[in-house]
């Protein structure tokens, strides 16, 4: 129960919050679900399994963005040249950076390269998530609030 201050009344959290309205879309649920079976260790746990819309420039650029100290420069530019070579997009890279050979990239530095684009994944998720998120509440009617003193 909520108190409110200025009526002295008691009002149902559920009240107050009126009812819970799914979203329309069905594309809203889909990235949803995804984050939430990553979070819980489902099978979206994989850190390439929803994909990515990334093109092979937008994984090049995104492997040169990365500090020296998570991979080194020699590293960076002998993994452009495989990202070139095999022309993998976001999806590709995916699958490929969870193999990284050894030779290629050192263990540490593959940790680091398979959780920054762990990150890349998640914030191109989220985006989604938002952006429904953002259509859904612009369709919805504007419900303004009256407070009674």
């Amino acid at each position: 129960m909520v108190y409110c201050a200025l009526s002295h009344c008691k009002v149902s959290l559920g009240d107050a919050l009126g009812k819970r309205q799914e979203a329309t879309a069905p594309a809203a649920k889909a990235p949803a679900a995804s984050v939430y079976d990553r979070k819980r260790g489902g099978a979206g746990a994989a850190a390439g399994s929803d994909g990515s819309d990334k093109s092979t420039q937008d994984v090049i650029a995104w492997i040169r963005t990365l500090p020296e100290n998570h991979v080194p420069e020699k590293v960076r530019e002998e993994l452009v040249c495989v990202v070139e070579q095999e022309r993998m997009d976001g999806n590709r890279f995916s699958e490929y950076v969870l193999t990284v050979p050894p030779e290629l990239c050192p263990p540490r530095n593959a940790l680091k390269l398979k959780a920054g684009w762990k990150n890349v994944l998640a914030e191109a998720a989220h985006s989604v998530i938002c952006r429904a998120n953002l259509d859904y509440a612009a369709a919805q009617p504007k419900k303004a609030v009256a407070m009674n003193c």
